[in-house]
């Protein structure tokens, strides 16, 4: 659902029960300011992005020593 700011401040308590069925996106006028994540989605996305960072950078290194 999207919210603007002043919505957020007074709403929060709703704002965090609704991450349970969609992130929540918090603007100001039409910038996109926050996103209000369910804790377990949140927790997939950091071991993503961990997996990414780890996968990513061997080959980035390896192609560097191999130039050598």
């Amino acid at each position: 659902m999207k919210w603007t700011l002043d919505e957020a401040q007074k709403q929060l308590p709703s704002i965090i029960n609704a991450t349970s069925q969609e992130p929540q996106l918090i603007y100001t006028e039409e910038e996109l300011v926050a996103a209000i994540l369910d804790p377990e989605l949140f927790q997939e996305f950091l071991n993503w992005r961990q997996k990414a960072t780890k996968t990513s950078l061997a080959p980035s290194y390896l192609i560097g020593i191999q130039s050598r």
